[in-house]
């Protein structure tokens, strides 16, 4: 998930086992970002949780 207004910036990031990321470290293990506020999911419409649910599979293995 990105920024229309900047594509360059991102909301949500993830890292494959091995990839390469932000000052050349090395991701030991899956990761994910996601850039939350204290209340946001206060205001995650069906689709946000969708895709947070889709975050935590994905970085515990469970989901391709």
């Amino acid at each position: 998930a990105g920024f229309a207004s900047d594509p360059s910036k991102v909301a949500v990031f993830a890292y494959d086992q091995g990839a390469i990321m932000h000052d050349g470290f090395t991701a030991a293990h899956r990761r994910v970002g996601m850039f939350l506020g204290d209340y946001t999911a206060n205001h995650f419409t069906s689709q946000g949780w969708q895709l947070f649910d889709a975050a935590l599979q994905w970085a515990m293995g469970t989901s391709s």
